[in-house]
């Protein structure tokens, strides 16, 4: 019997907020259960959306117009039982969406988005380093004007391989000489 998932799909408005039925490929149907994270094709144009399965079954004639599911993310991203259970609660108790009260529950950088790799529609996920520039010296400097000693400096750390910059906030020193007794 062919294996059934009922998906909550992002970015859904409350007018069209239910859960969707999609067929499990079989490929996917031993590592698909409530709390996963998919990719499904979404409206007439097939748009690639993320959702969540809510609920797993299966049937014995099922509707021939079901898509199939196009991504899996992998088994640790799953919600857990307790963090379904706060979902639906989310649900019921507010007034929001079923992958609203998802992504309330998911922090960011554990989030997942569609892609595209080898123009199949994929999973990505969000953990990525957005804080870390890499540079890469490109050419010398020019002779005219004369370079300061500051980019000298750069350019000698950029001539022995990849920087990686740290963004940091720096707070000026206070320095007991600037305070004021009153």
């Amino acid at each position: 019997m062919p294996c059934i998932a009922k998906v909550a799909v992002n970015d859904a408005t409350i007018h069209f907020d239910k859960l969707y039925s999609y067929l499990v490929p079989p490929d996917f149907s031993e590592s698909l259960w409530p709390g996963s994270i998919v990719l499904v094709p979404f409206g007439r144009g097939n748009h690639p959306r993320m959702a969540v399965v809510l609920e797993v079954g299966t049937e014995e004639a099922p509707d021939p117009r079901l898509k199939s599911l196009l991504a899996a993310a992998p088994e640790k991203a799953r919600l857990t039982p307790d963090l379904l259970e706060l979902v639906h609660f989310l649900k019921d108790r507010y007034f929001c969406t079923w992958y609203e009260a998802v992504k309330a529950v998911i922090p960011y950088g554990a989030q997942y988005q569609p892609g595209m790799e080898n123009g199949k529609p994929v999973l990505k996920s969000r953990l990525t380093r957005t804080l870390e520039t890499v540079y890469t010296l490109v050419g010398g400097l020019p002779e005219k004007p004369k370079p300061g000693a500051r980019q000298i400096q750069a350019v000698e750390a950029l001539s022995a391989g990849d920087i990686f910059l740290h963004f940091k906030r720096v707070m000026p020193e206070r320095h007991s000489e600037n305070r004021t007794t009153g």
